[in-house]
């Protein structure tokens, strides 16, 4: 269920603010580590490290001009991963919300927000989709594009799973919370909603 506005007698239950929370914000960015390093180890297995580097005289070695070559193509790779996945974001927020989305950038953090209130499941679902996409889009391109420029897709992949951390944290604390719950994508936090306690509104059938 996704709504424009609020049912009688919801009001703000808490905020989930994986950014900057200090129990959620560090056991995130830990599991963004492990499912990165997790990711580089299973590429490997399908195309060796080492092909991002030079060959000469039969050995491997990493010369300068191909290090720097390797580190403009991932910068302007993760530029374009960054304009698509938030065009994405936006794109199904926007469809399952029925409003417009926001853009904005606090920092060096870019987000998409949506005026809609989601009910639990809903909420999972415009969340990770976008995340679930773009991973495909990602790993696909790294498998039909010439095996010297796989690591160079393959490292924005391994770079957009390591996120998935956050993502599925994020669901987990979702699911958690009671089934009447409304969600609002604030940006750079998720605010739930319940009914107040003792009111009609409690007594409601969860939503669906």
């Amino acid at each position: 269920m996704v709504v424009p506005k609020l049912p009688p007698n919801y009001t703000v239950r808490r905020s989930l603010n994986l950014r900057k929370g200090k129990l959620y914000a560090p056991l995130s960015a830990l599991l963004n580590v492990i499912l990165f390093l997790a990711a580089i180890l299973v590429l490997h297995r399908f195309v060796p490290f080492i092909t991002l580097f030079d060959r000469e005289n039969g050995a491997f070695v990493l010369t300068v001009p191909r290090l720097l070559l390797n580190c403009m193509w991932i910068l302007v790779g993760l530029l374009l991963y960054a304009i698509l996945y938030l065009a994405l974001k936006g794109a199904v927020l926007g469809f399952f919300g029925d409003a417009r989305p926001k853009f904005g950038i606090k920092g060096f953090y870019t987000y998409v927000s949506s005026s809609a209130y989601f009910s639990r499941k809903f909420y999972v679902l415009v969340y990770l989709l976008p995340d679930l996409i773009m991973a495909a889009l990602l790993l696909g391109l790294a498998f039909v594009l010439p095996k010297s420029l796989f690591w160079l897709a393959a490292t924005i992949g391994a770079f957009h799973i390591s996120r998935l951390g956050t993502s599925l944290l994020l669901t987990i604390l979702v699911l958690c919370q009671p089934k009447s719950a409304f969600f609002r994508n604030n940006g750079t936090l998720t605010v739930v909603y319940t009914p107040q306690e003792g009111t009609e509104g409690e007594r409601q059938k969860p939503a669906r």
